[in-house]
């Protein structure tokens, strides 16, 4: 191999290099949305599962801007928050979602508009039948990141609550066709 060969062989390395990685970041930041996503699914779900299974009300709590959560059994009924609570699972964010926003609606948004708000609403409590939906509750968490511009192909994902209890994902993406299952309608 002679030096020419070997400049040649780096330099196209470095194209194909330069032309991959602002996809490679963008994949790994829409993974991060994903993971972030998931977890809060994962959160709600059990918190729902615990309330059916231990036959009281249990609460879901968002303790952060980014996807730190804690399920818990609220010290009463009517309580907002896990302060003083007996905590169930507890989530950091941190250890893989770097960067990501989470934001709260208590009601439906019809156009599905991305929140970068947090503190309250801040959770959301299931009843002993696995309903939720109380005044001022989350039915709906955005996971963004806005340290990525949403018109460079950055993933948004939101998970709804059901008055039911029922837990959904969905991609308010509008280049996504209205028929597939991730969808919001």
């Amino acid at each position: 191999m002679t030096l020419i060969e070997l400049v040649i062989g780096l330099v196209l390395v470095g194209i194909v290099l330069a032309i991959g990685l602002p996809d490679l970041s963008l994949w790994l930041a829409n993974s991060r949305i994903r993971t972030a996503a998931e977890s809060i699914q994962d959160g709600l779900r059990f918190a729902r599962g615990e309330a059916l299974r231990l036959n009281t009300p249990v609460r879901f709590q968002i303790t952060a801007a980014t996807s730190d959560w804690t399920v818990c059994i609220p010290v009463t009924p009517a309580s907002t928050d896990c302060v003083g609570a007996q905590v169930l699972q507890q989530h950091s964010g941190q250890d893989a979602v770097n960067g990501i926003a989470v934001g709260g609606w208590t009601a439906v948004q019809a156009n599905y508009a991305a929140s970068t708000t947090s503190g309250t609403p801040n959770g959301v409590t299931f009843g002993v039948l696995g309903a939720a939906g109380a005044a001022g509750d989350l039915v709906r968490i955005d996971v963004t990141n806005p340290a990525i511009a949403a018109n460079a192909g950055m993933r948004w994902l939101v998970v709804n609550v059901s008055a039911g209890g029922q837990v959904l994902m969905c991609d308010p993406s509008p280049s996504l066709p209205a028929t597939s299952p991730m969808h919001c309608l």
